[in-house]
């Protein structure tokens, strides 16, 4: 038996969070939500996940605040970070390290 998928979801919309949640979980994936930025990262520090789904504008730290903690203090350049977020032409300006990719790369 393979083990599920492990997937922290940050997103403090409450009825998105729920809705990404059942869906995974639909498709075979364990899951995780974190309502706040601060969640996400203690939940990090103790749960290994095998992708990060967070929205960017998060209360207490944000997207960005978690993917500096996966990449530069928690040392790991190959967890996959999705970053759903409103916000997408803010982010691209304000990070060089933000990739581009097409939605077909995930099938």
């Amino acid at each position: 038996m393979v083990d599920a998928k492990k997937i922290l979801i940050a997103e403090d919309n409450p009825v998105l969070a729920a809705v990404l949640q059942r869906n995974l979980q639909r498709c075979g994936y364990q899951t995780k939500v974190a309502n706040d930025g601060w969640e996400a990262i203690e939940s990090l520090k103790t749960q290994p996940v095998d992708l990060l789904l967070t929205d960017f504008q998060l209360p207490g730290a944000t997207g960005g605040d978690i993917c500096r903690f996966v990449r530069q203090e928690r040392n790991d350049p190959d967890l996959p970070i999705l970053i759903c977020t409103a916000k997408s032409v803010e982010l691209l300006q304000q990070s060089e390290s933000v990739q581009q990719w097409h939605p077909t790369a995930l099938i």
